[in-house]
């Protein structure tokens, strides 16, 4: 009689393994806990550009290439829009997204045209 060689099965990814700093377990296969979850360096990159943007946001600084100009990015990819819009979208104040604007459209990233007879404004990628 021959004998097949089991089938090996597919590692769950729900499974939690062992944190390389601390050795604690994690979830979704992991490599770091809650509380090492900085030792990573992707999560550690994009938590230095969250507090890089809060900065400049405090400063009334605008980073074109920070993380709320991507947000503003990434809204206009979807379908151009009004500051309202944007302003209810990302969270920012009208001043702060008009500040923004201005520099992605100096920058050459986005357009924008008034509305007739409105104080509101359109904006859209730039081709």
């Amino acid at each position: 009689m021959i004998r097949s060689r089991p089938t090996p099965r597919a590692a769950d990814p729900r499974a939690s393994i062992a944190c390389r700093e601390c050795g604690a377990s994690t979830n979704g296969r992991k490599p770091y806990c809650v509380a090492h979850v900085l030792h990573s360096p992707y999560a550690r990159r994009v938590y230095e550009d969250y507090e890089r943007a809060l900065l400049d946001r405090a400063r009334g600084r605008v980073n074109v290439h920070g993380l709320i100009a991507q947000d503003i990015l990434v809204a206009l990819q979807q379908a151009p829009c009004t500051v309202g819009r944007l302003r209810s979208d990302i969270g920012l104040s009208g001043d702060e997204v008009r500040a923004y604007l201005a520099a992605l459209e100096r920058c050459g990233m986005i357009e924008i045209e008034r509305v007739r007879g409105s104080q509101s404004m359109l904006v859209w990628l730039a081709a």
